[in-house]
């Protein structure tokens, strides 16, 4: 092989193993990100729960005054 064969070989790994270490940081960055995903659906959930609980308390509690008026 010529040296300049082997030099663009070298060159061409360099590039992968950069490539691959970028890939590997991504990786552990959307790990992170998924993590973080799932503390927000948990807390959104949670939300929700809170959200319908308050409306079906909003909700009795005008029926319960209607009822209060008709009687």
């Amino acid at each position: 092989m010529s040296s300049e064969t082997k030099s663009y070989e070298a060159q061409m790994l360099g590039q992968l193993i950069k490539n691959a270490e970028s890939i590997a940081v991504v990786k552990e960055k959307l790990s992170v990100v998924e993590e973080k995903l799932t503390k927000v659906e948990a807390t959104a959930n949670r939300a929700e729960w809170w959200l319908r609980f308050i409306a079906g308390a909003v909700v009795l509690s005008f029926f319960k005054e209607q009822l209060i008026s008709f009687f």
